[in-house]
């Protein structure tokens, strides 16, 4: 055969397996995020990885989000800690496995024979599967949120004392989300449903959920670490959540742990939340928490409305349990964005009454527009009222000296004719910062009153003696100054006023 002449059918063989090497090679890429030393390794499936791509393009755009692996090793080339593996579903819409072993603690056992990836951790389970309900990752440009994804393997933000081996994924999840968008596609209502609940009397979240009111200020979200597809977040550092969102699958480097965000937000106004142990109809724990915004120029809540709440002979939750138990922090600011400033909290035995319905689910609420007045129109049997004097740093209003604390449950109801002897004399704790007993404590430059004589409606009023806001019908109070000096309020005559101050 003359030199440099194949036949035909030679060359394309030789294209075919030159192909099929190509493609059998996964490519490495190795950088830092976040100056944590990181090597991302794409491995192609049906594709080939074009040696120039390497040399020239990013990383995420060797492979794609269709039917390729990422392998995700930090610190060292061979320490993986999470590996990324996408699939097409048999109607043609994307699915992405999310593998760790212990959440990221530990290293991903798998097997890698040229694009042949195997995950031996968890018997091959994923830790998260996300799916794309019509579309894909992306969709003209913009990142598609019509989704839904499950949690197998038990989390830290659900409230048990699983046994560690719960933790390990099984085939069997045990949270699916839910999420719809507004008219623009961005995240708008949230779900989160328990589907297997092995410890069905335990305290733990069985249904989340999440709505942003339609004023809400605008979404905004981080930057994408893949591209295609930007549910994805890997960070040393958490943004700011009062100025960007995280991504909702988010792997925390400081702490080698794989996270889950909420889609729509958490603690930016203009949001309303589901935290429930119960299942619906009736919810319960903090259902609902409120941050309202009244400036969208910034994404910083203004007023927070925190339930604790149990209808009546829920198993969950404090004792006892023979009436339904409602109590509110109602927080807000007045001069500043960053600090609260007063709070009333109230608790009685009133239920909920409206059908609210978020997403897939309805159950007994409040919603979010009736909510405040729903509150102050109610007549209550015990309010606290406080003054953070200074001011008070925080993302949920202020806690001391409340009126949710399970130690009021015996008189409120009324199995005891007292009501909390702390009332009268909270304790006189040293600083702001949050302790075992934030309910019973009051810290310098804070104020506190009580009402807990009769049932009552939570109203305020300006007194001119000392240029303050003081609780109507207030049965007394303290105010904790600087230095431990104590100021007593005193209603001598059961009336609307306070009437005595004393050191």
């Amino acid at each position: 055969m003359p030199a440099g002449i194949w036949p035909r059918s030679l060359l394309v063989i030789l294209v075919v397996l030159t192909q099929v090497a190509w493609s059998q090679t996964p490519a490495t890429w190795s950088g830092t995020i976040d100056s944590t030393p990181t090597w991302i390794t794409v491995i192609p499936r049906g594709h080939v990885i074009d040696p120039s791509a390497i040399a020239q393009d990013p990383w995420w755009e060797w492979g794609n989000t269709d039917t390729d692996a990422y392998l995700f090793a930090f610190n060292e080339p061979g320490s993986v800690h999470m590996i990324l593996e996408f699939e097409q579903r048999s109607n043609g819409l994307p699915q992405a496995l999310v593998y760790t072993s212990d959440w990221g603690e530990s290293l991903v056992e798998y097997e890698l024979s040229g694009s042949d990836l195997t995950v031996v951790s968890n018997n091959g389970h994923p830790n998260i599967t996300v799916r794309a309900q019509e579309g894909g990752w992306v969709v003209d440009g913009q990142t598609n949120y019509r989704l839904q994804m499950w949690e197998d393997g038990f989390v830290e933000n659900i409230r048990t004392h699983a046994d560690p081996s719960e933790r390990i994924p099984d085939g069997r999840p045990e949270l699916v989300h839910n999420i719809g968008v507004d008219a623009n596609g961005e995240p708008k209502w949230e779900t989160s449903n328990r589907i297997f609940d092995p410890h069905p009397t335990w305290a733990g979240v069985r249904l989340g959920a999440v709505l942003r009111a339609d004023d809400a200020p605008s979404f905004q979200i981080v930057s994408p670490l893949l591209p295609q597809f930007p549910h994805l977040q890997i960070s040393g550092t958490s943004p700011n959540w009062f100025f960007v969102n995280p991504r909702p699958i988010y792997f925390d480097l400081s702490r080698m742990k794989l996270r889950i965000n909420s889609f729509v937000g958490f603690q930016t106004g203009g949001t309303y939340v589901i935290n429930s142990d119960n299942v619906p109809p009736f919810v319960s724990f903090e259902s609902p928490f409120a941050f309202y915004n009244f400036d969208p120029s910034t994404r910083q809540a203004h007023m927070i409305v925190r339930a604790e709440s149990y209808p009546a002979e829920s198993f969950i939750g404090p004792l006892p349990n023979n009436f339904t138990r409602t109590a509110f922090r109602y927080s807000w600011k007045t001069n500043s964005e960053l600090r609260w400033r007063y709070t009333f909290h109230v608790a009685g035995p009133h239920p909920y009454d409206e059908d609210i319905t978020i997403g897939d689910i309805t159950f007994k609420n409040i919603s979010m527009d009736n909510l405040p007045a729903w509150i102050a129109d109610k007549t209550w049997p015990l309010i606290t009222f406080v003054e953070a004097t200074e001011g008070y740093t925080g993302s949920e209003g202020i806690y001391f000296y409340n009126a949710n604390d399970p130690a009021h449950l015996p008189w409120l109801s009324g199995a005891s004719n007292t009501p909390t002897a702390w009332l009268e004399a909270p304790f006189l704790i040293p600083t702001a910062h949050l302790s075992d007993i934030p309910g019973e404590g009051l810290p310098p430059a804070f104020r506190g009153e009580y009402q807990a004589a009769n049932f009552v409606t939570p109203e305020l009023y300006f007194s001119p003696i000392d240029n303050r806001l003081h609780l109507r019908h207030a049965s007394g109070g303290v105010w904790h100054l600087p230095g431990h000096t104590i100021v007593r309020y005193h209603n001598l005559g059961g009336g609307e006023h306070i009437q005595r101050f004393s050191e």
